[in-house]
């Protein structure tokens, strides 16, 4: 239990001194983002597509900017952070724009307090992978209701040159990170009856060099192609640096 509370502890700690700074740790990493620009573009159109008119929730909602943006569409839309700081601010935002069918809490995502059946659809980037995912799969899973489905786009931990790097920028991270593994999916599987995935970054990492010149825009796209070309070989597709994972129960 001492080892749990200490667990969150760390991530509480980093995450609100996160979203009490003007910089980030983590913008070092920006310059990265473009290379999986089709992850981020797959993962808002499934929430775009889920959220209208469904009762929805956020895992890891940061300030709340996509509760905020879905709240005129979705029923109800509530988002969870275990950042008191970040909570704070982004419900001040919802209480401005009047927003009623929308809120955020501070949670722990490992023992989340709502009922069972509470949502038909939860979304999250970059958060499963902070957590203990047989706890928060399951929890996921019990808080969806019959023919609930839930996405979350998030790192894999196989690529030696990637991992090469998270072991040189420690700052950027906490240190109870885990990037999912493919022994992960067997608790996926254990929780849910569909679970679908797509990978993403892999030759389109090496054009971030580019990123400030002509030639990026036709580097990536050319990227991406060579991309899905490689991610159809099983052994590869994991050496990707994100994936969307789709879960319906």
């Amino acid at each position: 239990m001492t080892d749990i509370l200490d667990k969150i502890a760390r991530e509480k700690a980093f995450h609100n001194q996160r979203f009490a700074e003007e910089h980030d740790a983590r913008d070092i990493q920006d310059k990265y983002y473009d290379s999986i620009r089709g992850c981020f573009g797959d993962y808002y159109s499934q929430i775009k597509s889920s959220v209208r008119n469904s009762r929805s929730l956020e895992y890891g909602c940061s300030y709340g900017d996509n509760v905020s943006k879905y709240a005129p569409v979705a029923s109800d839309i509530k988002g969870i952070d275990i950042s008191d700081n970040a909570v704070v601010i982004g419900q001040r935002k919802i209480d401005e724009l009047g927003y009623t069918n929308a809120s955020l809490s501070v949670m722990n995502a490992e023992e989340p307090t709502f009922e069972d059946g509470a949502f038909d659809f939860i979304f999250g980037a970059g958060i499963l992978h902070h957590l203990d995912l047989e706890k928060s799969i399951s929890q996921i899973s019990r808080m969806l209701a019959e023919n609930g489905r839930a996405v979350f786009m998030e790192p894999l931990g196989h690529n030696p040159i990637i991992n090469m790097y998270r072991n040189a920028t420690p700052e950027a991270r906490t240190p109870d990170e885990h990037p999912l593994l493919v022994s992960d999916w067997k608790i996926f599987k254990k929780h849910f009856s569909t679970v679908n995935t797509k990978f993403y970054g892999l030759s389109t990492i090496g054009t971030t060099p580019l990123r400030n010149t002509p030639a990026h825009k036709i580097a990536l796209s050319a990227c991406e192609m060579l991309d899905s070309v490689l991610f159809k070989i099983p052994g590869v597709r994991f050496l990707g640096w994100y994936v969307l994972i789709e879960f319906e129960k």
